[in-house]
């Protein structure tokens, strides 16, 4: 003989489960320890946790300000460093080697060009720290995503940059050929 229904639509299942759910959470609540009472010492330490809790809370927030701050100052620095876009940026570099070519020594330029490379260098590796700390505390979301993106935007700046020094420590004279006939990465890229 088949077994009966207990329940007939889904409504009636739904009522049913969240009764069963109510009647266990009583049953868990009402429990005593050991037969009995729950001692008002254990409630005081249960506070406590909680008040650590919100602690820990308050310097994780405090932390994430702190790395949103230290991102700002790494995002004025680069604006500041740039002073407009990317490419005029990296055509202003250049200009210094058109200018360094008459120059019986094209040192400067290449030293320019370090000088700069080595500034993004330090806003990478600040920038790192800050995603580090905004991972740690909030893990990968819309902060760390535009943490990335800036990341990767100086990444791609330090490396036009080296590529730049790497040539003209080669042959200056090639580099701004190069750079006339727009065979250089960041022209190629940035167009």
């Amino acid at each position: 003989m088949p077994r009966a229904k207990k329940y007939h639509t889904a409504e009636e299942k739904r009522q049913a489960k969240a009764a069963c759910m109510k009647r266990s959470y009583k049953a868990v609540h009402k429990e005593t320890r050991f037969g009995k009472p729950t001692p008002p010492r254990a409630l005081c330490r249960e506070d406590c946790v909680s008040l650590a809790s919100s602690a820990d809370r308050n310097k994780d927030q405090e932390a994430v300000k702190d790395s949103q701050i230290r991102v700002q100052s790494i995002h004025a620095s680069m604006n500041r460093i740039l002073q407009g876009s990317v490419k005029e940026y990296l055509d202003k570099r250049m200009f210094w080697f058109e200018v360094d070519l008459t120059d019986p020594r094209p040192d400067t330029s290449v030293k320019v060009i370090q000088l700069h490379s080595s500034k993004f260098d330090d806003l990478v590796d600040r920038l790192k720290e800050c995603k580090d700390s905004i991972y740690t505390l909030l893990g990968y979301g819309e902060q760390y995503k535009a943490l990335e993106a800036l990341d990767r935007e100086l990444r791609d700046i330090v490396g036009w940059l080296s590529e730049i020094e790497c040539l003209a420590l080669v042959d200056p004279a090639a580099v701004v050929q190069e750079f006339k006939n727009g065979e250089l990465l960041y022209q190629r890229f940035l167009k």
